[in-house]
């Protein structure tokens, strides 16, 4: 059942925020400097490991999914892989010389944490061959149980060395760490997965399916990263710290969105080539886009609403700025499930060079937003100018794609969305009501008023005719425990 295979991409995901906010809570209170120090590094390394994907991640994905020869797919996959990471590793380490050597803009600290990183990213460039193969052939829970396992790894390592207080480059061993565990258990999967090594004769056909969005697709991750080291040139770490920690809540809340890339994609490609195909497909895409509005618009209110007293809980009284940046990037959430839903549909129709169009145009408002936002020399909002300039470009390109999908292939926006939004609007009003009289802060109130929003949220909904018994009846087949454990079972056969 594709719903078992998105709640186990999507439970993967949550767990992996979780830990990582066990780690990410430690860390803001021990080591707040170092921490951002670490993340600066991060992004620096991960601007430059863009260049791995260009499109070929979801071109894997959907060669195997249309039933092309796995093996040669893997294999070709794996061949890129190599000379893209063998590019990243060497972008980063000539960037980070010119840095470190001749402008001294990056001191030893952050040198160090750059090198950690370059050996982190060529070893997840390698795993991520076997994990995108893995959700091409629909086996979600294999490539799921792989991402738990560095998550838990990882989590486990960085808290303890936060607690230890040591310095960044130590610290951001735990990211080696939590990839060399999660490789030991792709390996050990992948050796009963029946794929073995061939030549990559499909270099060509992944070079021309890509080639039409690659760039477009090169400058749509670089963006993500690109944000924290304008910052970190502008500002100092802590400010990259502000950001990062409030990132690391709308990235476990945006995971909602983003696990349909690697579920959905297989199953639209089989609606594909009939109007049956299409109004399934349709059908598919409406329900989606119906129920995780249920999930992720009260997150949405109280993120907009109480993000500074969410701040102080999760990251302490020093990091409350970070609740600044998740009330204004909270609105990045929803955008994103319609970017991964309508992304998905344009590459099963074939229309992928019409999505390499809407990304260069997001790519050109990001970075605006960023030059106008972030530095000194401009507004100077630091943290809380990346988390507008993605708020805002995440919303553009989401319109331009709902456009695109409706011009190229057939398929509309769910037009009773604005039932939603008007409850979301009545949720705000009454939070904002609790608040004025109540004055909500601490763990527990937060945890109070966060589930009575999202019991009001479903109440209200509904009322609306937005909630029914048989939407009931499918959250309840798709969280189903047993019918879950026998979906994992028959992957790993």
């Amino acid at each position: 059942m594709l719903a078992h295979k998105y709640v186990m991409k999507m439970g993967s995901n949550v767990f992996a925020s979780l830990v990582s906010f066990i780690s990410l809570m430690v860390m803001t209170r021990y080591v707040s400097d170092q921490y951002g120090v670490m993340m600066w590094a991060w992004a620096f390394v991960a601007v430059f490991n863009a260049v791995t994907d260009m499109g070929f991640n979801l071109t894997n994905v959907k060669f195997v999914s249309e039933g092309r020869d796995p093996d040669r797919c893997f294999s070709t996959f794996l061949t890129i892989k190599i000379v893209m990471g063998a590019g990243m590793a060497a972008l980063s380490l000539l960037s980070a010389y010119v840095s470190y050597v001749l402008t001294h803009s990056m001191d030893d600290e952050a040198f160090l944490v750059v090198l950690v990183f370059v050996v982190y990213y060529l070893v997840w460039d390698l795993q991520t061959s076997m994990t995108y193969t893995f959700d091409g052939k629909g086996e979600n829970g294999k490539s799921s149980l792989i991402l738990m396992v560095e998550f838990l790894a990882r989590a486990v390592t960085l808290t303890v060395l936060a607690f230890m207080q040591v310095s960044a480059p130590v610290l951001a061993l735990g990211y080696v760490v939590g990839i060399a565990a999660s490789s030991i258990s792709c390996v050990l999967i992948f050796r009963h997965s029946h794929l073995r090594l061939c030549r990559p004769d499909y270099l060509r056909d992944y070079l021309a399916f890509t080639a039409p969005i690659a760039v477009s697709l090169l400058l749509v991750t670089a963006v993500e990263y690109l944000d924290k080291v304008i910052i970190g040139f502008s500002f100092d770490g802590r400010e990259v710290g502000y950001y990062t920690a409030s990132a690391g809540v709308i990235w476990t809340f945006s995971n909602l969105g983003k696990s349909l890339n690697t579920v959905i994609l297989p199953k639209l490609s089989e609606y594909r080539g009939s109007e049956t195909g299409r109004a399934e497909m349709q059908g598919m895409i409406w329900k989606t886009e119906r129920y995780l509005a249920l999930l992720i618009f009260p997150v949405m209110v109280v993120m907009l609403i109480f993000g500074r007293e969410i701040a102080v809980v999760l990251f302490g009284a020093g990091y409350e700025r970070s609740g600044d940046v998740m009330s204004v990037q909270c609105m990045v959430l929803y955008s994103v499930v319609i970017n991964a839903l309508m992304t998905q549909v344009l590459y099963s129709t074939n229309n992928a060079k019409v999505y390499g169009r809407c990304s260069a145009m997001y790519i050109a408002v990001v970075l605006a937003g960023f030059l106008l936002f972030i530095p000194t020399y401009a507004c100077g909002l630091g943290a809380v100018g990346a988390g507008l300039a993605m708020s805002v470009g995440y919303l553009f390109q989401a319109i331009m794609l709902v456009l695109s999908v409706r011009r190229y292939a057939g398929i509309s926006f769910y037009g009773r969305l604005w039932r939603h939004l008007v409850v979301a609007a009545i949720d705000a009003v009454v939070l904002l009501v609790i608040d004025h009289c109540l004055g909500i802060s601490g763990f527990l109130p937060l945890v109070a008023v966060s589930l009575f929003c999202l019991a009001m949220h479903f109440g209200l909904s509904a009322l609306f005719r937005e909630f029914t018994r048989s939407d009931a009846a499918f959250f309840k087949d798709a969280l189903d425990p047993k019918k879950l454990s026998s979906s994992m079972r028959e992957e790993m056969r």
